[in-house]
């Protein structure tokens, strides 16, 4: 089947009368057999099984495990797989979240952390003969770098690591991590999988058995499987990914082209517009651009960069991506606020650097909506 036939019926094996699933909100279940699947819904349950074998599906996995938020997916991926003594080479680029457990966390753990520009996978050559995994964000939040995945799978096959990628800003739909080489394609689920700003979830989708099976039993220990409502919301919300995608696409090419063209943005950061520094990258990696554009403002006056953030009447001021709401943020005090001046620098993080969460709104009321704002600075 493909992607988008897949979206609506994959997982979906039901009663002989049911067209949509049921939701499975039962916390324990009776026993017929001590061996039976379902005994306690922490370690499995019905409905979040339905949606984890449509998340395999749709990322071309064989296994997906389904998390109480992108996080919690995350940190179980890394604990299920470094310990003492451990090092993980991640990019430099990464959601301020990320950034937090891989610098204040995991070393608590025992466990090296090395930041590399993954751009370029000459740069991990020198740090993954003793890595344990490679972790990469492709797009990366907020600065669009695109890490070119087999490459750099197959980087890590030669020295014997582990690759996982965050795939939260492109989606299944439009780039395929496993097929690319990667071992674990990581999402917060509350963004593009979702699309509706309603939901917090994560998910893993795996290749290898004992992979998942060790994420498994750490997301049982740890306790933070997603529930079986929010199972049935992620599950609903799935079937209309492509179309989703395809809409989220098509505005924020439109959007990025107007942009690049406003005399009051000094650049413009989407993987396909001609200008991006990737772009021939972008285009052998993605199936679209997605709906993630990152632009500076010809400004660092914060005052000038609230007006503008304030300005909006369809655009709403606020932080995560992915719904079909277009949202809008300033990284350098929010999501990012966390990085020291010398990394945001690094980063080309700026006060006047903006994240755009483009929506699937018609695009002449959202263009319309930011050159209002626009011409508040």
């Amino acid at each position: 089947m493909k992607f988008d036939t897949l979206c609506i019926h994959a997982g979906e094996e039901y009663l002989e009368y049911d067209v949509t699933p049921p939701i499975h909100l039962s916390s324990t279940f009776k026993i017929k057999d001590i061996n039976q699947r379902f005994l306690y819904s922490r370690t499995d349950n019905p409905t979040r099984a339905s949606l984890e074998e449509k998340l395999a599906s749709i990322e071309g996995g064989r296994y997906a495990l389904a998390f109480s938020s992108g996080m919690g997916a995350l940190s179980a991926v890394f604990l299920s797989i470094l310990g003492k003594g451990d090092k993980l080479v991640v990019s430099k680029d990464l959601y301020g979240g990320t950034k937090h457990l891989c610098k204040n966390i995991l070393p608590r753990f025992g466990i090296k952390v090395v930041y590399v520009d993954t751009r370029d996978p000459e740069n991990i050559v020198d740090e993954a003969g003793d890595a344990k995994l490679i972790h990469i964000e492709t797009p990366s939040n907020p600065m669009m770098w695109i890490s070119p995945i087999k490459e750099i799978s197959e980087v890590a096959k030669r020295y014997g690591a582990l690759l996982s990628v965050d795939n939260t800003f492109a989606s299944p739909y439009i780039q395929r991590p496993l097929e690319l080489g990667a071992d674990i394609s990581i999402h917060s689920a509350t963004k593009y999988l979702s699309g509706h700003s309603d939901i917090i979830a994560g998910a893993a989708v795996f290749k290898d058995e004992e992979l998942y099976r060790n994420t498994k039993v750490l997301r049982s220990r740890l306790g933070n499987p997603l529930s079986p409502f929010d199972s049935y919301l992620l599950l609903r919300s799935i079937k209309t990914l492509g179309v989703r995608v395809e809409r989220h696409s098509s505005n924020a090419y439109r959007i990025a082209k107007y942009l690049e063209e406003h005399p009051k943005i000094s650049n413009v950061l989407y993987p396909f517009l001609d200008s991006f520094p990737q772009y021939e990258m972008a285009k052998r990696q993605m199936r679209l651009g997605g709906g993630m554009i990152t632009f500076n403002l010809k400004t660092d006056d914060q005052e000038k960069i609230d007006r503008f953030l304030d300005s909006f009447t369809i655009i709403s001021k606020a932080v995560s991506l992915g719904g079909v709401e277009s949202l809008i943020e300033q990284p350098y005090t929010m999501t990012h606020r966390e990085l020291t001046e010398e990394e945001k620098n690094e980063l080309g993080i700026l006060r006047g650097t903006i994240r755009f969460s483009v929506g699937i709104e018609d695009v002449d009321d959202i263009i319309n909506d930011l050159s209002k704002a626009l011409e508040a600075i």
